[in-house]
């Protein structure tokens, strides 16, 4: 019966986590007649003590109440009162985030002698008319400085403190991994032998590779790059994503192989997140038509294991040879954020394995460790499925939503969510939409 506003906002990215710059308000609001005031008793239980300088009156703030309920706590509103001249004095308020993941994105406040100088309709306070508000960039904390004149006999004050808090509650997306092998499948959508130009189309699954030596788990394939400094083969390792290619066994061991596969991650919203891999011998990979990995030269970096005029003309070239396709390199795992959309997200994987024959020269290559470090530069073998096997690995790592933004309120100390506006320390405002107030003593 009693409503909240609620309303569900995207978070991308990283938010920057920072303090709002402390609002100086010189012009002295509204004024109710001297002694008609809340006239806050001096003495008695719950009565906030004086506010000092340094000594500030915390009050929580809750999101999401109503219903006799206080909803979340998600931080606090601390007040502290210094004496201008006369019977002005400044109020300072500070709003402050203390729920993890948690951040403001607006606040809006009234200062005022009595509960009806604040606006309100219906007994509903629209914090839109409230007379001081900041518009933020996901903070954690806000400040304001209201000057105020006391009449004679009023020592202390209303205060509605509200506020726009995002991530409160269950994320709308968590975060979640997909990996090859599982919960990232992948369509197998053209393939051409190493020396044909263009792509035969196809449609069937990426299947699981053939991994070497003798396709024990974990593999040579699995053990070397779980080496990578990194971590991405690590990542990759521990989350289960196994090596995929259009067939078990490897079609051209001498000639080498192109194909190209599809995998589609649909997602309720838009999120950022990492995608993850490495193929045994080169690969390029594009998101929504738009390429994400960037070649380096056959043995420049070794992050995609291919030379920049092959990744890019990767459908024709035919030459698979050292010079445009590294015989090593697959041991390091790339890395490459992404920008993910609402809906179907289409990953265009091209895994490239090398040619293979005693007229192809490769590199050496250090690896990781000492069990991986023997690879001396020379001539290539003669190509079988023992020796030029293929496969990639792959995984994108989603990054969560948080949840959507919530109406928060300051409240009384001790406030358990059924106070009504008939006690003096404040409560719920009288209208149906859940909205709190409180007091605080300023002499």
């Amino acid at each position: 019966m009693v409503k909240s506003m609620r309303l569900m906002v995207l978070a991308l990215g990283a938010a920057a986590l920072g303090a709002c710059s402390d609002s100086s308000v010189t012009s002295v609001p509204k004024q109710i007649a001297a002694g008609t005031g809340p006239e806050f008793l001096v003495t008695g239980a719950g009565v906030p003590g004086p506010g000092t300088v340094g000594s500030p009156i915390v009050y929580p703030l809750y999101a999401g109440g109503g219903g006799g309920g206080t909803g979340t706590l998600v931080g606090n509103v601390s007040v502290w009162s210094a004496l201008v001249s006369g019977n002005t004095y400044a109020i300072h308020v500070t709003y402050n985030i203390t729920l993890a993941g948690a951040c403001l994105t607006g606040t809006h406040l009234d200062v005022e002698l009595q509960l009806a100088a604040i606006p309100q309709k219906n007994g509903n306070p629209p914090p839109g008319q409230f007379p001081y508000s900041h518009t933020d960039a996901c903070t954690t904390t806000d400040s304001y400085t209201v000057n105020i004149n006391l009449g004679a006999t009023d020592n202390g004050v209303v205060i509605a403190a509200h506020a726009t808090v995002l991530g409160v509650g269950a994320p709308i997306f968590p975060a979640t991994n997909y990996v090859s092998g599982s919960t990232m499948p992948a369509t197998l959508t053209g393939r051409r032998t190493g020396n044909v130009s263009g792509f035969t189309a196809a449609n069937t699954p990426l299947v699981q590779a053939w991994e070497p030596t003798n396709n024990v788990d974990p593999s040579f394939w699995d053990q070397t790059i779980v080496l990578d400094p990194s971590g991405n083969g690590a990542w990759l390792e521990n989350n289960h994503a196994d090596w995929m290619w259009e067939s078990f066994r490897v079609l051209d061991p001498i000639q080498g192989t192109v194909i190209q596969a599809s995998a589609v991650i649909t997602l309720p919203v838009a999120t950022t997140g990492t995608f993850r891999i490495t193929c045994d011998n080169g690969y390029r990979v594009d998101l929504n038509g738009t390429t994400i990995t960037t070649a380096d030269g056959a043995t420049a970096g070794l992050n995609t294991q291919l030379s920049n005029d092959f990744a890019a003309n990767i459908a024709t070239n035919t030459n698979l040879k050292q010079a445009n396709v590294s015989g090593d390199g697959w041991q390091t795992v790339g890395a490459y954020s992404v920008n993910l959309l609402a809906g179907a997200n289409t990953f265009t994987i091209y895994g490239v394995n090398e040619y293979m024959n005693t007229d192809d020269t490769h590199t050496g290559f250090a690896g990781f460790g000492p069990a991986f470090t023997v690879r001396a530069a020379g001539p290539d073998p003669v190509g079988t499925i023992d020796l030029n096997p293929a496969g990639c690995i792959f995984g994108l790592a989603a990054n969560a939503v948080a949840a959507g933004e919530e109406t928060a309120w300051g409240a009384p100390i001790g406030f358990s969510g059924a106070t009504t506006g008939s006690n003096s320390l404040g409560g719920n405002f009288p209208g149906n939409n859940w909205a709190t107030y409180f007091t605080y003593k300023v002499r």
